[in-house]
């Protein structure tokens, strides 16, 4: 799959508009987050920092305090390598979303384009 690039980084800057976290599902193989228009579908990693204690999801479930980010704005997204997405909280809360280069999808991302169109790229 392809890697981050610095335009999804500015992309996802331009389009969030503070909109909050109003979703963020955490399964066995699948992690999902929403906010605003943006949509996150992660099948690979996820590393959080919530109220200064760090937490890793691999695909497993793990006992993280995830609801305590559903609410949060986002102050930024930072490209933090090829592979690796941070998105900064208005709390000083981090997601960070990990792709990789194997041959199906770590990462989707989903943003509306329309009343009824949207876009989607996979990582």
């Amino acid at each position: 799959m392809k890697s981050f690039s610095q335009d999804i980084e500015e992309r996802l800057n331009e389009i969030s508009r503070d909109e909050p976290i109003s979703y963020l599902g955490l399964g066995r193989h699948n992690l999902q987050i929403a906010l605003g228009e943006i949509r996150f579908s992660c099948e690979a990693k996820v590393r959080f920092v919530i109220e200064n204690e760090e937490y890793e999801w691999t695909g497993e479930p793990i006992a993280a305090p995830v609801w305590a980010l559903v609410g949060q704005k986002p102050d930024k997204f930072e490209l933090m390598d090829e592979l690796s997405l941070r998105i900064s909280l208005s709390s000083g809360d981090r997601i960070e979303i990990v792709s990789d280069h194997s041959d199906y999808e770590a990462v989707v991302i989903e943003w509306k384009t329309g009343r009824e169109n949207a876009e989607v790229d996979v990582f």
